[in-house]
This record gives C-alpha cells, sequence and structure tokens, in this order.
C-alpha cells in the first residue's frame, strides 16, 4: 500500500500528465466502442457506465495539491477524454456526425467536475467529511454493481472485469485513504449504500 499511496497521495500530477491521459484515454475508449463483438462486454463499458471515470477523476484528484486545481484538472480532463471518444467514432458509424446526440450527457457531467473535483479533493483529509464525500461517489458505484452482477450470473463471464474493478474500486480507496476508525465508518456506510442499492434493485 506505501506504493499505492505514494503513486496517488504524494506525487503531483502536471498540466501535461492531465492532457495525454485525456486523450489517450478518449482515443482508447472510443476505439474500443466500434468492434460489434465487444458490444454488451465489459469492454465498452467505459463508453457506458461510470466506474472507470469515477477511478480517473479520483487518480488526478488525489494527486493535486489545491481544490482549485484539482476541479480544473478534472475537468478538462473531461473535457478532451468525453469528446474524443465519440469523434473517434465518427468515421466508421452509421450515425457519422450525429453520434454525438450521446453527448450531452457528458456534457452536464464534465460541467460538474469543476466544482466537484474541488469538493473532492477534500477526501484527501481522512476525515468525517470524507467520509462523506467518498460515500457520495461509492453511491454511484453501489448502483452499478447490481445489474453488473445480475449481467455476469446470466451470461458469464460478459461482465467479469466490471463486476471485479468495481469491487476492487470500493475497497481500494477506502483502504488508501482511511485509517482505523474512519475506514471502519467508510465500510460500514459503503455496505448500508450497497443493501440499499441491492434492495432497490430487487424491489424494481
Amino acid at each position: 500500500m506505501e506504493k499505492q499511496e505514494a503513486l496517488f497521495l504524494r506525487t503531483k500530477i502536471t498540466w501535461k500528465t492531465v492532457v495525454l491521459l485525456a486523450v489517450c484515454c478518449g482515443v482508447t475508449v472510443g476505439l474500443l466502442m466500434i468492434p460489434e463483438f465487444l458490444t454488451d462486454t465489459s469492454f465498452q463499458q467505459p463508453g457506458i457506465s461510470f466506474e472507470f471515470w469515477i477511478f480517473a477523476a479520483l487518480f488526478i484528484i488525489l494527486r493535486c495539491e489545491r481544490p482549485w486545481e484539482a476541479g480544473c484538472k478534472t475537468f478538462v480532463f473531461f473535457l478532451i477524454s468525453q469528446p474524443l471518444i465519440y469523434l473517434v467514432q465518427v468515421p466508421v458509424t452509421f450515425l457519422h456526425w450525429g453520434i454525438f446526440r450521446y453527448y450531452p450527457q457528458w456534457g452536464v457531467i464534465t460541467l460538474l467536475t469543476l466544482p466537484g473535483g474541488a469538493l473532492g479533493w477534500y477526501v484527501k483529509k481522512g476525515n468525517l467529511l470524507s467520509v462523506l464525500l467518498l460515500a457520495a461517489v461509492d453511491g454511484i458505484l453501489c448502483l452499478e454493481l447490481p445489474g453488473f452482477v445480475r449481467d455476469l450470473l446470466s451470461g458469464f463471464p460478459r461482465f467479469l472485469l466490471s463486476t471485479a474493478f468495481i469491487v476492487w474500486e470500493l475497497v481500494f480507496f477506502q483502504v488508501l485513504l482511511f485509517r482505523k476508525r474512519m475506514r471502519v465508518l467508510s465500510f460500514f456506510l459503503t455496505a448500508l449504500l450497497l443493501a440499499a442499492s441491492v434492495t432497490y434493485y430487487l424491489s424494481a
């Protein structure tokens, strides 16, 4: 865990790295969305769901030194990466430029990353506010997890990677960021969120 702490918490991320990371993520996800044989697999989920982008956002946020820096760098990352996903697909999709009709949702999310990244920076503090902020993020992952588990069980191993990644993500950031009582509290809140999500999923 010491190496992970050095990478995520003690190594500053530069603007150059943010831009390169955004281009690499946008182009890679866009290319993965093209092959039809990858449809309804974990490989196309970064173009559809949130778990990968939550990880990328936290990767940037935790390596910033100030809240405003975290907000700006997260915003620029999404501002570059999200349009690139669709731009890469324009030459090969039958929708051509019409594929950008799917972008508005991510456009709104991109705008929200500016204040969201700044607020999310406080998750680094390891206090009660940090636990509550991470719980808000974990709530999104907990909402996604039951659906992936259902699809995994009905068509193994179709969504094995997505399911495993969400579970790992839920555990990793809590272990990385919190110690002792705060870690116990964080896991407890995540368990409650997951239980609520499963209950809602089963009753829907």
